[in-house]
């Protein structure tokens, strides 16, 4: 979480004049993070992919493509990906980092 906080950090600096590509970027930031989350919960209880989805009454091909952040579930997805973990959706609202300060 560090990493994406300084990435965030570096992009205000970055890109200030330009909201809808910050948007963006924090959109993928989150789409990447729940790939991750997912692959680290799944890989901590020993399932691979192909049983994982097999739980699921999906297809392997899904499971991969949600872990590589090339598709972005729904909140009700996710829920759905977590109860074969024994696992439960929790949202949270947290501070952006820090805001860059202005330079003079």
């Amino acid at each position: 979480m560090k990493e994406s906080c300084q990435l965030q950090m570096d992009f205000q600096k970055i890109e200030k004049d330009a909201p809808e590509f910050q948007q963006s970027y924090r959109q993928e930031l989150l789409r990447l993070e729940l790939s991750e989350l997912l692959q680290t919960l799944r890989q901590e209880r020993g399932l691979c992919r192909k049983h994982f989805a097999s739980l699921l009454g999906e297809k392997e091909a899904v499971i991969a493509d949600i872990e590589n952040g090339l598709w972005e579930p729904s909140l009700f997805t996710m829920q759905k990906l977590l109860l074969p973990l024994n696992l439960r959706l929790s949202i949270q609202a947290v501070p952006l980092c820090a805001p860059v300060p202005e330079q003079e």
